[in-house]
């Protein structure tokens, strides 16, 4: 209670304000439509004005807003960050519109998920809400209306220009193929090829790119004779959600048939995957209007 009467003194408001205050930000179309925007701001404030500043992290948010599991790790996953990002610029948006009257702002500064609160024209006038060049970079990445997937470079053995052709062109190809999936976000591949060089790739894939869903795979070629494992794995736990082993003899002659037929069989074999979570998209796109 002492608490709230310094928040009240110090800031020329009450608690009470700022709670009708959120609840006017929350009920515009522009956050009404999207149910994570809408938690993301009631948990952030909340918590301020309860006194729990210092439990505002990426992992505290990460598991009470967006239901993220207890091993749930901010630095592999951005996905607070995304979300952070598009909840900034929603926020300038209706203030910039319907809440351009309002006497009482909330903002969430760069580099941290604490919001302030403040009186438009005040001396106390945070620098408006804007995104971090990471953040930024992030949301980039996942367009809001889809899941982002990454088709890896498949890693090969055998010698000779017939094995190299084969991975490249299946990999590029499976990529090209993806990206005519509805609701799904595919990011490019050849850009890919170069953060695979580097230590603790998936990582770097899921912090750079925001990638959910990664194919990995390996080649085997002997004599005439190319087997494939290829896999559909969750990027940052590494779950394997889909898999499939292809056997078939190759040739200089068959390459583009053999890649054309295991590309239709995966596209095919994941659809059902991909189905399954557009329970999600909804939403997701909803967040397209931050």
């Amino acid at each position: 209670m002492e608490y709230f009467k310094q928040l009240a003194y110090n800031s020329g408001f009450s608690p009470e304000s700022a709670k009708e205050h959120l609840q006017k930000v929350i009920s515009d179309p522009i956050f009404s439509v999207s149910d994570i925007l809408k938690r993301f701001l009631s948990f952030i404030v909340q918590e301020k004005l309860e006194g729990r500043s210092n439990q505002l992290k990426e992992y505290t948010i990460g598991v009470n807003v967006l239901n993220k599991p207890s091993d749930f790790k901010p630095q592999l996953d951005a996905i607070v960050r995304i979300h952070a990002c598009r909840l900034r610029r929603a926020l300038n948006r209706y203030y910039d519109g319907a809440g351009k009257e309002d006497h009482l702002r909330i903002s969430i500064p760069k580099g941290n998920y604490v919001p302030l609160f403040y009186e438009p024209g005040s001396n106390e006038n945070p620098e408006e809400n804007a995104c971090t060049p990471e953040e930024d970079h992030a949301i980039a990445a996942i367009p809001a209306h889809s899941i982002s997937v990454a088709v890896m470079p498949l890693t090969y053995f055998g010698k000779g220009k017939t094995i190299t052709s084969f991975a490249e062109g299946l990999a590029s190809q499976l990529s090209t193929e993806l990206a005519g999936t509805k609701s799904l976000a595919v990011i490019g591949y050849y850009p890919l090829r170069f953060l695979d060089e580097k230590p603790f790739y998936l990582r770097d894939i899921t912090r750079k790119t925001g990638a959910q869903y990664l194919f990995t795979g390996d080649l085997h070629l002997e004599a005439n004779r190319v087997r494939l494992n290829i896999k559909l794995i969750h990027a940052n736990s590494c779950e394997q959600v889909w898999s499939r082993l292809f056997d078939r003899k190759l040739t200089a002659t068959n390459m583009f048939d053999l890649q054309d037929e295991i590309i239709k069989n995966i596209i095919a074999e994941t659809a059902d995957f991909w189905m399954s979570k557009k329970s999600g998209i909804s939403e997701s796109s909803a967040m397209a209007v931050a």
